[in-house]
């Protein structure tokens, strides 16, 4: 047994994202990316460096829904 786990984000990661950085009063704009859910599934995958950058800052304000999400993949 390798202990491998899926997890569904619902609706979809692009909507889960924007909520979070919503939540924790962060901005799309300051890592270069859309604020929209469906541009934002357009770029995702070629800004990877912008997107890593958003998640530590998101780490770093303690985003209840990061938190979250470590919890369930711990």
């Amino acid at each position: 047994s390798r202990n491998n786990r899926i997890v569904l984000i619902c609706p979809e990661l692009e909507g889960w994202i924007l909520r979070a950085v919503r939540d924790s009063g962060l901005r799309m704009d300051t890592y270069n990316l859309p604020d929209r859910s469906t541009a934002l599934k357009r770029v995702i995958n070629a800004r990877l460096d912008n997107l890593s950058r958003l998640l530590a800052d998101l780490n770093d304000a303690d985003s209840p829904r990061l938190h979250r999400l470590k919890e369930l993949l711990n």
